[in-house]
């Protein structure tokens, strides 16, 4: 019989069981750099964020354990479901309810980044601010763009249970709005990336598990683009691994 996530603890037991990441080659990079945007393109944007970075930090959503649970449950007792085994598996490992892992807000529809998804190939796409505070980390995790997510909302509310965590043509981008300082780092399967150029836009393959921390001393500033690939986005992470 077919397991779901219903039948798991923890979303890593999830996920082992789903086979999502395989072994690979020991020179395997597991992200890509896909595309590079222009510093000008996104500077007022970026300028915007630093000069109220103390109201970032107060206002926008700081994806706790708690805060994301709110959030999914306004999309009702399903999706709460299936953020539960991961949520158990934070908790276990000893991360506070209420600590913060990074500050979201999404980006306007007249953002460049809003207007990049389509150039990359991902439709539907949406795009969020990423802004990971000194002492802040992102747990671990593997990405299963389960029907709690914004996204996609009609697809979502017609995936059944055996679906949730299969490959749906879901993927992520992310790009860097500032050059890499010390102590900023994210880790995705077995590579880590670092000494990043401001524009500098990442994409990772499905069920590859990730994370990242700030131990430095300024905030890190990012924003991630989510949706449904295309033929361009697949031919652009080909042309990437060809590099």
């Amino acid at each position: 019989m077919t397991k779901t996530f219903r039948d798991f603890d923890t979303r890593s037991q999830f996920i082992e069981y789903l086979g999502l990441y395989p072994k690979r080659p020991a020179d395997y990079k597991d992200f890509v750099k896909i595309h590079t945007i222009p510093v000008e393109h996104f500077q007022s944007e970026l300028q915007d964020i630093l000069a109220n970075i103390n109201v970032v930090e107060k206002t926008w959503n700081d994806q706790s354990i708690n805060a994301i649970e709110r959030s999914v449950a306004k999309k009702g007792q399903r999706q709460l479901d299936i953020m539960q085994a991961q949520r158990r598996e934070k908790l276990q490992a000893g991360y506070a309810p209420d600590q913060p892992m990074y500050r979201i807000k999404n980006c306007g529809a007249d953002s460049v980044f809003s207007a990049l998804a389509q150039r990359l190939g991902l439709d539907h796409g949406l795009a969020r601010y990423h802004v990971q505070f000194p002492g802040e980390v992102t747990a671990w995790h593997t990405d299963i763009f389960s029907p709690s997510h914004e996204f996609l909302a009609d697809d979502a509310d017609h995936m059944d249970d055996a679906s949730v965590g299969k490959d749906n043509n879901i993927r992520r981008v992310l790009i860097a709005l500032q050059p890499w300082q010390q102590g900023h780092m994210m880790q995705f399967g077995r590579t880590f990336w670092f000494d990043w150029r401001a524009g500098d836009v990442i994409s990772w393959d499905y069920g590859v598990p990730h994370g990242s921390a700030n131990m430095g001393y300024q905030p890190r500033i990012s924003v991630s683009i989510t949706g449904k690939i295309t033929d361009r986005f697949i031919a652009l992470n080909h042309d990437a691994r060809k590099i």
